[in-house]
């Protein structure tokens, strides 16, 4: 044959490889995708999507930019089918260059697909590919930039200078990684190591270097869009109809970009929850990477430097770095920021490839069937665990958060109304997103939304113009204490009527009352008893909320957001009858919940108020210390043991309380806990300890609490 023709088995091998890496992953990954709008995040992303807007912190222009053209050009039944769709198109694409990063590592085309599958069909991995999140696309941009990074390396290692047109296209990959998410900056510095064991006159050029800074600088006018986008050049663009925040300003912008508002996640614990936190990271890494992996990362990290060498580099500092900043972010979502993390884990465990070869010597029939042996093992491993992941990240039918939305709108009972949730018994991103979904793609605009806007002095001031105030009273309003400004939105409220509330508490400092719809409540100022006035109707609104637990449960048992949306109309009548004082009527609706789901944390923590409402705090205490062994999730730990103490305290067991108040509040994130804080400095003072209950009181003080005389 004529050697111009002639294609090395080899090269055959490569691109069967790749193809596999890539199409396979995709051709999987589509069929669980889910085709309508979801719960989380997406519906905010959504909003941003379709309007060009601005998207939550750090704004993620790059993403908005690409998904808004693929919505765009891409229509299928809705912008969010259309946008989840392309989320499993980048985890496709992210399978390619995991392969060749991969390759390079383990020298091996079978190990490196078989561990790029390994990656993409891990669950925290797979679910952001079914959905509209940002996720899998910094994926691909994270395993593009060490491809070629290691392809750079491999030139260098066979004498080769680094072209100007290579260094440009490094520069532009790392460059858009960054672009997308300012985070990944840090992650790159692990690239240095490839290169620093090299001749320096091969890559340290007068041409490389310029073209590398002029592409990853080049990359960086992409953060223009935000300011243009929030308006701060109207002669140039108009601001945009959604926009999570409008920096106009050079600090605005930069605390936007950095991700400032999100800051006070970073450390929320403190060293009394550190044991628990950690138990809890360490069984959510456990349950996403199979123990060869976790068998093949140790190899690699401790021989797999004598094959490999500096390649291995980068994979171990992504690996240190993102699970270092990370294990102690106590945000809901803390498992998608651990992707990184198993990204250098995978990478490890194609250094331990080699390793295995390695640790036979130089019998090379020996080591080619340690190799089979260990790729056997992985290869019937993720034969064993991707029909479990796949029911569990399955959402080819789940359309819930469309039937929420518009059940809630439906729900409302007046024009023209405000709607102000909170983030009681579910994370508040859950229950408010829908709605701007709705609002932005089919104009649904008539009622306002707002989420606990008492925390963000800006939606404070907008929701208080809404409400009727003037302008001296909203500058009034900033200067009183901060603890009176859910007094300041319940007084509005009910002066100007047609304000519903779904998940908050604020309604009580004006000692008004919730006409409920199950879906949502309207707050009045006076009782209506549904249960009692109007029977037939509260029995209609029981069977629907129990009948929208079952449809979830069905849909999406496994996923914590629809897990927790199943049971909110139940807990939302809940409250309704503990407001009522009909504790035995809210412990029989729990308890209809927990026939369906006994382990749902947020109807453990009702149940028990239940009891505590029925004069039984020590049956509470006893359910909520024998239901919090099991939990590892800190937003869930946290509020089950606030409820712990108030159990104990309604008990008369003070040194317990004292002990669950503590460990709560050793919680940096949450809420004030007004409440909980004056019980503790209760407590404190009865065991004979003033100074500790000073000590308690201090952080209502700097909030404006007056002091005991």
């Amino acid at each position: 044959m004529d050697s111009r023709y002639r294609v090395s088995l080899p090269a055959i091998s490569g691109l069967l490889c790749g193809a596999l890496a890539s199409l396979g992953t995709l051709a999987l990954v589509t069929w669980t995708v889910a085709p309508a709008l979801t719960f989380g995040d997406s519906g905010e992303l959504l909003s941003a999507v379709v309007t060009d807007g601005i998207a939550h912190a750090p704004g993620y222009p790059l993403w908005v930019t690409v998904t808004h053209a693929w919505v765009s050009a891409e229509p299928l039944a809705t912008p969010a089918a259309s946008a989840n769709l392309l989320s499993a198109v980048w985890l496709g694409t992210a399978g390619l260059f995991l392969f060749i990063a991969l390759r390079e590592l383990a020298g091996h085309d079978v190990g490196a697909l078989l561990l790029t599958w390994v990656l993409c069909l891990t669950p925290v991995v797979w679910e952001q590919a079914v959905v509209t999140e940002v996720y899998t696309f910094d994926l691909v941009l994270l395993a593009a930039g060490l491809a070629a990074a290691l392809r750079v390396r491999r030139g260098l290692a066979e004498g080769q200078r680094v072209r100007w047109y290579a260094a440009l296209g490094l520069g532009l990959l790392l460059g858009l990684s960054f672009a997308h998410r300012p985070f990944n900056a840090l992650l790159q510095l692990g690239l240095i190591f490839l290169f620093i064991d090299q001749p320096r006159r091969l890559w340290l050029t007068a041409t490389a270097v310029p073209m590398f800074v002029l592409g990853y600088a080049a990359t960086q006018l992409v953060w223009l869009l935000i300011p243009l986008r929030a308006g701060a050049w109207p002669e140039v663009a108009e601001a945009s109809a959604y926009c999570w925040a409008a920096p106009t300003t050079w600090p605005e912008f930069k605390h936007m970009v950095t991700a400032g508002p999100y800051r006070r996640y970073m450390w929320g614990a403190e060293p009394p929850l550190w044991g628990v936190l950690l138990r809890g990271v360490g069984r959510a890494m456990a349950a996403e990477l199979s123990l060869p992996v976790w068998v093949l990362a140790a190899l690699g990290a401790v021989r797999g430097w004598r094959q490999v060498g500096a390649r291995l580099a980068p994979f171990a500092w992504i690996a240190v770095v993102s699970l270092a900043f990370f294990w102690n972010y106590t945000a809901m979502d803390q498992d998608v920021f651990f992707i990184p993390t198993y990204l250098g884990l995978v990478g490890l465990a194609a250094g331990g490839l080699p390793a295995v070869a390695a640790l036979f010597g130089g019998e090379k029939g020996k080591s080619r069937g340690a190799l089979a042996i260990a790729l056997s093992v992985l290869l019937a491993w993720i034969i064993a665990e991707a029909p479990r992941t796949y029911r569990e990240v399955d959402r080819s039918e789940e359309c819930l958060a469309d039937v929420y939305a518009d059940r809630v709108l439906q729900s409302v009972p007046e024009p023209n109304a405000d709607i102000i949730m909170g983030e009681r018994h579910v994370v508040g991103d859950h229950r408010i997103f829908p709605l701007y979904y709705y609002r932005h793609v089919y104009g649904c605009d008539e009622h306002r939304v707002w989420l606990s806007p008492e925390y963000n002095d800006v939606s404070f001031r907008h929701l208080q113009e809404w409400l009727g105030a003037t302008e001296e009273q909203i500058d009034a309003s900033f200067e009183r204490p901060f603890l009176e400004r859910d007094d300041r939105i319940a007084t509005l409220a009910l002066r100007r009527g047609r304000v519903c509330s779904a998940g908050a508490l604020w309604y009580r400092k004006a000692d008004a009352y919730l006409e409920t719809e199950g879906w949502i409540s309207k707050v009045t100022e006076e009782r209506v008893d549904l249960a009692t006035e109007d029977p037939r109707r509260y029995e209609a609104l029981v069977a629907e909320a129990m009948a929208w637990a079952q449809w979830c449960l069905r849909v999406g048992r496994g996923d914590r957001a629809i897990e927790e949306m199943a049971f909110a109309p139940l807990l939302e009548l809940s409250d309704e009858r503990l407001l009522y004082g009909d504790a035995a009527e809210a412990l029989d609706l729990v308890g209809w919940g927990r026939q369906l789901a006994p382990d749902q944390e947020w109807l453990i923590m009702q149940e028990a108020r239940a009891r505590c409402a029925l004069g039984q705090p020590k049956s509470a205490a006893s359910l909520l210390r024998r239901e919090r062994r099991r939990v590892s999730d800190l937003s869930l730990w946290t509020p089950m043991t606030e409820e712990l103490g108030n159990a104990l305290y309604e008990a008369g067991e003070l040194d317990g309380a004292i002990e669950a108040y503590e460990r709560a509040m050793a919680f940096r994130v949450p809420p004030v806990l007004e409440e909980e804080r004056l019980r503790l400095a209760d407590c404190y003072r009865k065991t004979g300890e003033p100074g500790k209950a000073e000590a308690a009181l201090k952080p209502l003080y700097d909030l404006g609490q007056p002091r005991d005389p």
